[in-house]
Formats: structure tokens, C-alpha cells, sequence
């Protein structure tokens, strides 16, 4: 997984597709929320997840999602998913109405 930083943006790239091992759903410490944790400490005005290598996610990711909307709007945060090449990707949040309450870049 990789992180940038510039300015007020923070960028999470995921290096792989998003189906959690069981192991980091049952104690809540996906890769993703522990990185979000630590980025939305700092002085940011937007996170985005970029999901250009990401062709498959799962329900825990739409968990880290749902908690990451909630934390980012705690923290005056915007949002954003960005770089989705994937239909299956895009059925699901769609199917789960995360266009509603995330902003969507393709």
C-alpha cells in the first residue's frame, strides 16, 4: 500500500485487490483503517482512496468505507474514491448507495 502526502491531500493507493482476511475484520484492523487513522491525525482538507489496481473489494472494505465517511466527517475531512476501473467494483457501490454519501471520481 502507498501514501501520499502533498499539501492538503492524502492519497491511500491499495497494491492489491480489497477482500480483508478474516483475521482483520474480526478485530477491526484492516490495512486501510490503520492507515486512514494515522493520516487523519494530520493537517488534510481531502482523502482519497485511489483504486486504480484494485479490481475486486468485499463487505469489510464498504465497513472501512462507512467508518472512514464517519471519521472524515469528524474530522472536517473530504472524502473521496477515485480511479475506478473496475465494473464489479462500481456494481457494488452502487448496489450498497455509497454514491450517495462518498464522492465518486472515475
Amino acid at each position: 500500500m502507498e501514501i501520499n502526502i502533498n499539501d492538503f491531500r492524502a492519497e491511500i493507493i491499495p497494491d492489491e485487490d480489497l477482500v480483508i482476511d478474516k483475521k482483520y475484520a474480526l478485530v477491526n484492523q484492516s490495512p486501510i483503517r490503520e492507515e486512514a487513522t494515522k493520516i487523519l491525525q494530520g493537517e488534510i482538507e481531502e482523502l482519497a482512496i485511489n483504486l486504480d489496481k484494485v479490481e475486486r473489494i468485499d463487505s469489510c472494505f464498504i465497513s472501512d468505507l462507512i467508518w472512514l465517511k464517519k471519521q472524515s466527517n469528524h474530522h472536517d475531512i473530504k472524502l473521496v474514491l477515485k480511479n475506478i476501473n473496475s465494473e464489479y467494483i462500481y456494481k457494488v457501490l452502487k448496489m450498497t448507495k455509497m454514491e450517495d454519501i462518498i464522492d465518486i471520481r472515475p
